[in-house]
């Protein structure tokens, strides 16, 4: 099963449609969503019946619980509530708790019968959910019965931002309501909790692949040909007519839930939405930047929201170890260009790539010898003359101050890497996309390599149902979000 994660409107309904489009392969929606809005309230399914008309998902209801009138609606919507809560990743991860991992066992179990299910009834070898939930994906990792693949999209938090502050009515309510809408500051909260929970994730051993939605939009073909290799089928050979350079043809669908994209049919063009550059306001722009800066660069997106979008290729990378430093006396060091990708044999050296490199594949361990540190391209003897994490910084070729251009020597936090110890799998594999790489006040420590504690509250807080169920949730709210994954200090700073 391929579970599409990440913050809602960053490409991932268009993606998942497309997807859906190949040979082999089902397209759920948002089965997260399918309890209330659906099973519930009898929502449009994406072919434009009710839910409850619709013969695919009749058909599913049928082979998985032996009708939908069997399922205890309630009974899942407060398990929902019980265990897939992003502030609940933290003991998700953990499993420690005996009653709470029965719990989101059996919440797990109710999506593996769909699956199942919905795999008989379209003949299809792989099924789709495109939940996006962090939680959710958490919680299917406690499901034996569930083959869990993650497809971890990306988009810039500017443009996330964005589009979160249009109005977009709901077309299966008959414009009876409308898509939630958050402020930009809100969006960039809650694009950072999302991502690092999937971060986290993939450093739990689930299969995880990080694809950036403008990598899509800008070679489709070859980035469907590898996430349908990443999901089991081989699409190499496969004319795939529907999709072209610039466009895509879409059919009918059976989407549950999601964006109203999931209605479209016919032809739906695929070209870059950069409307965000001018329509967020200079200040708002900024902020989002601000807040989402660490993981910005992580996931290689410039800081500079007038910079040109850098182009990362599909590339697996390793984990490189964790260097260490002597503390000699200070002195001058000449303009070095450092990375945030660094590639090392192992304690003490530290090797750094030009940052013009980072549109390339990254650099090889052989490019540097060990126990160096690459200084405008020439070597020099390991910690010659450097003070414990000061370097002067260089951002290359035609870069402005504000983009990291060339400044005296000044102390910055140096990268975070992942011990060389933890070896490399298959889920260290990315579609455009970086190692997770960030800052820590200038220690070298593994990027969530651990949970975080919680906050003000470590209790599992479940809400008990009356005969109307539980609000609807299009989005997590992030009010425990901040002590959770620790971010307090981050937006402070």
């Amino acid at each position: 099963m391929l579970y599409i994660g990440g913050l809602g409107r960053s490409g991932t309904t268009l993606i998942e449609r497309v997807l859906g489009e190949l040979p082999g392969m089902c397209a759920l929606g948002e089965v997260v969503h399918l309890w209330q809005r659906d099973l519930r309230d009898n929502e449009r399914c994406g072919c434009g019946s009710s839910f409850h008309d619709c013969s695919f998902w009749t058909a599913v209801g049928d082979l998985a619980f032996g009708g939908w009138a069997r399922v205890d609606v309630h009974r899942i919507l407060q398990l929902q509530e019980l265990v897939e809560r992003t502030r609940h990743i933290p003991m998700l991860a953990a499993g420690h708790k005996r009653d709470f991992n029965a719990l989101a066992v059996e919440y797990a179990e109710y999506y593996a019968a769909i699956y199942q299910a919905a795999a008989t009834v379209s003949g299809a070898a792989a099924i789709i959910d495109s939940s996006k939930h962090s939680a959710l994906a958490w919680c299917l990792r406690y499901s034996e019965e569930i083959d869990l693949r993650v497809l971890h999209v990306v988009r810039d938090p500017r443009g996330v931002a964005y589009s979160w502050t249009k109005t977009v009515a709901r077309p299966e309510t008959d414009g009876r309501s409308e898509m939630t809408r958050y402020t930009p500051a809100r969006s960039a909260v809650l694009w950072n909790a999302h991502n690092a929970a999937f971060g986290l994730l993939r450093q739990r051993g689930v299969a995880v692949r990080r694809l950036r939605y403008e990598d899509f939009l800008a070679d489709p073909r070859g980035t469907v040909d590898k996430v349908a290799a990443f999901a089991g089928l081989d699409t190499s050979t496969a004319e795939l007519s529907f999709l072209g350079s610039g466009s895509v043809q879409l059919g009918q669908c059976h989407s549950a839930a999601g964006n109203p994209m999931r209605f479209t049919v016919g032809e739906v063009p695929l070209r870059p939405d950069d409307a965000w550059r001018t329509a967020l306001p200079p200040r708002q722009r900024a902020i989002v930047g601000a807040v989402c800066a660490p993981l910005l660069r992580t996931y290689g997106y410039p800081l500079s929201s007038s910079a040109p979008f850098p182009r990362i290729p599909v590339t697996a990378t390793s984990r490189p170890s964790r260097p260490t430093f002597a503390s000699p006396p200070p002195s001058s060091l000449s303009p070095t260009s450092l990375s945030h990708d660094p590639v090392s044999s192992g304690p003490p050296s530290l090797s750094a790539e030009p940052l013009s490199a980072h549109a390339g594949s990254p650099a090889s361990p052989s490019a540097t010898s060990p126990g160096t540190l690459a200084t405008d391209g020439a070597p020099t003897e390991p910690n010659a003359g450097v003070a414990p994490h000061s370097f002067a910084v260089s951002g290359g070729e035609g870069a402005s101050a504000s983009e990291g251009g060339s400044f005296e020597a000044v102390t910055v936090p140096v990268p975070r890497v992942v011990p060389a110890s933890r070896a490399s799998s298959p889920s260290d594999e990315m579609l455009g996309g970086e190692e997770d790489y960030g800052f820590d006040d200038g220690e070298l420590v593994p990027l969530l390599d651990e949970p975080r504690p919680l906050g003000r509250d470590q209790k599992a807080v479940g809400s008990r149902l009356d005969g109307s169920g539980s609000p609807e949730k299009e989005t997590e709210p992030e009010e425990e979000w901040l002590s959770v994954w620790g971010l307090e200090e981050e937006v402070a700073r």
